[in-house]
């Protein structure tokens, strides 16, 4: 990397000019023994023969010297590349760390690297007047700006993760929050002792040259020459994920490029680039390869690492989020589904609530390929895994599928095999249970009851919250007296049946019902027996009816029935049978003694037939029930009040 001290460079002459002197040393130490063996000796040997001597063993002594320097400097230099190798393991880590933040531009610090290197080495070689006095250009600036890439968002590892995974999202306070990173990076290049260059690089990266960008909105020439060449290498980068592989060429990026120059780019480096698009985009594949190629497969398994830690916290996070304004209960499960299903070795999931009384655990809600059983089944507090995880508030993991849900798992495709059941509980207490299922053998792990631990008391408090919600909107689509849907329930309904049929082409029919000679009921024996008849009349009409109709209490004596899929004379044959029913049974007040004989009068009206909306099917399926309540007065079929202790009599009377 361009940031870290060239190993022996600069060193060379000094090296030599040592060498010399510690040489010179020698010579001199073997002219001294010489001289001292001329003094001292019986003069022996002949002065030649002792300069001989002397000169040996100052090269005996200097070469020594000599291996002994170099190893010093090997040893050096060794530690210099040992420095300069971990040196560039923390840019790496760096590198990683950002791009982790990401999981969408895996592989982009590497493209950006290679774009600012050579965009610099052009710059250096094709146009030099772009470089100031102060910032000299070569193949050292080149590294530097290139090393320099990689850390230009390391301020981004100051945010939350939610602000960085959606940042073309953000407005506001949230997107001056994301802004700070350049600032940010700044400072931490800074505080870690690399040189100012590549602080104020990092800081202005994001800047314009028409002045709108951050931090400082610095324009044109302010911006340093390295933060107009990183602008260009990301604005290239943004073009390969936006425009794909498949369409990415020289000729679409020039077109990219020449699109921006002049307002977010310097125009005289994107002609720069354009005029050499070709030849930066084969050095950059190049490089590409190469890289990927040599890639340490540790830091691979690392980059792994961290995304995936990235993305179960950012997963985490927005369901944590999205569960506390979840209210309705199909939503819920669609989150719960979204998010933390895709974190689990599993594909379907069910959760599980206990019942008021807390002896039974009924289903919630289900997804996934056991959706339809799992909606059906329920378990008594301690049956099975899912009834003991609620009772004693442990979770259990690799349970057999087949304890809880039977031999029909084996049927399943996949099969079922393995179950892991978690209780759902915060500080208000346990209130249910969330269960998993899997198609693998024992494929749940401590890792995974980690995860869904994080997340069980949020998920608590929605369940609390959808059952207030789900109870709260049932109370207000009820009626109170009856039990029946209300009006209110029957317009949404029939707006939902009324838009299926449209949808399927099937019939829809709509039956107004209203009894006849009420109004005696209330005046005889009080609202209170009114009201017994009406709770009595509401459940023979949801008895006498099919399971798919829906009966609803219109308004005071009126009901309406909604046939889905029914054709008007199968409609028809339903009413009759009806009317026979309330006709033949006369109602019990709880007194034990009195009956009072009470009918209904129907009319019915079939969409598309009769109507298309709720407004004329309801108004034809009316004046039809009058119609049906005259001829059944006429014909003698509208049954008479009846009088305390006496038998039951019918005969034709005024409506009511």
């Amino acid at each position: 990397m361009g940031l870290a001290s060239r190993p022996g460079g600069g060193s060379l002459a000094v090296i030599d000019r040592r060498t010399i002197e510690q040489l010179a040393w020698a010579v001199a130490a073997g002219a001294w023994f010489a001289g001292i063996s001329m003094v001292l000796g019986d003069f022996t040997l002949d002065p030649p023969a002792l300069v001989a001597s002397g000169a040996i063993v100052a090269v005996v002594f200097g070469a020594g010297l000599l291996r002994l320097r170099r190893e010093r400097e090997r040893e050096q230099r060794d530690h210099l590349l040992e420095l300069r190798g971990l040196h560039d393991r923390v840019i790496e880590a760096f590198s990683l760390a950002i791009d982790a933040r990401d999981l969408r531009a895996a592989g982009r610090a590497r493209r950006v690297r290679a774009y600012a290197r050579q965009l610099a080495r052009l710059v250096a070689e094709q146009a030099p007047e772009l470089v100031p006095a102060d910032d000299p250009a070569g193949e050292p600036w080149a590294e530097m700006l290139a090393a320099t890439a990689i850390l230009q968002d390391v301020g981004l590892l100051c945010l939350p993760d939610h602000l960085v995974h959606r940042a073309a999202t953000l407005e506001g306070a949230e997107r001056e929050r994301l802004e700070e990173h350049a600032a940010l990076g700044a400072g931490m290049i800074s505080r870690l002792g690399f040189p100012e260059q590549v602080a104020r690089i990092v800081r202005h990266h994001h800047e314009r040259w028409d002045g709108r960008g951050f931090p400082d909105g610095l324009a044109r020439e302010a911006i340093p020459l390295g933060a107009r060449i990183l602008a260009l290498a990301n604005s290239l980068d943004a073009a390969h994920r936006q425009l794909g592989p498949e369409n990415v060429g020289p000729e679409r990026l020039v077109a990219w490029i020449a699109n921006r120059a002049g307002t977010e780019l310097d125009p005289r480096l994107a002609e720069l680039y354009c005029r050499n698009a070709a030849e930066i985009e084969r050095s950059v594949d190049a490089a590409d390869r190469i890289s990927t190629g040599t890639a340490d497969e540790s830091a691979d398994l690392l980059a792994e690492d961290l995304h995936r830690a990235r993305h179960e916290s950012l997963v985490l996070h927005e369901l944590s989020a999205r569960l506390g304004a979840s209210l309705e209960v199909g939503d819920l499960i669609r989150l719960v589904d979204h998010h933390l299903l895709g974190l689990m070795p599993a594909h379907t999931l069910a959760l599980y609530v206990a019942e008021p009384g807390g002896e039974t655990l009924h289903p919630l809600g289900s997804s996934g390929t056991l959706a339809g059983l799992l909606d059906r089944r329920t378990f008594a507090v301690g049956e099975g895994v899912t009834g003991w995880v609620h009772e004693r508030g442990r979770p259990v993991i690799n349970a057999d599928a087949r304890i809880d849900l039977g031999r029909s798992v084996e049927r399943a495709d996949p099969p079922i095999r393995a179950a892991a059941v978690f209780p759902v509980e915060d500080p208000l207490g346990r209130i249910g249970v969330i269960a998993f299922y899997s198609a693998q053998e024992h494929p749940f792990t401590d890792e995974h009851r980690r995860i869904v631990e994080q997340v069980t008391p949020q998920l608590a408090a929605a369940m609390r919250n959808a059952l207030l919600y789900k109870a709260s909107r049932e109370h207000s689509m009820t009626d109170a007296l009856t039990g029946l849907p209300n009006n209110r329930a029957l317009h949404q309904q029939l707006e939902r049946e009324l838009s299926r049929a449209r949808r399927t082409g099937e019939p829809l029919t709509v039956v107004v019902l209203d009894l006849d000679r009420f109004k005696p009921v209330n005046d005889t024996w009080g609202h209170q027996a009114g009201d017994h008849v009406l709770r009595e009349i509401a459940r023979r009409l949801q008895s006498g009816f099919r399971n798919c109709d829906h009966i609803s209490r219109y308004a005071g004596d009126e009901f309406v029935a909604l046939l889905p899929a029914t054709r008007p004379a199968d409609a028809e044959a339903v009413v009759r049978r009806v009317q026979r029913l309330l006709d033949e049974q006369p109602v019990t007040l709880p007194d034990g003694t009195t009956r009072i004989a009470v009918g209904i009068s129907a009319g019915l009206a079939t969409c598309p037939a009769d109507g298309r909306t709720a407004e004329d099917l309801l108004r034809a399926a009316d004046r039809r029930m009058y119609e049906d309540k005259a001829t059944r007065r006429d014909g003698g079929h509208a049954p008479a009040p009846a009088v305390p202790g006496t038998a039951v009599r019918r005969e034709t009377g005024p409506d009511a």
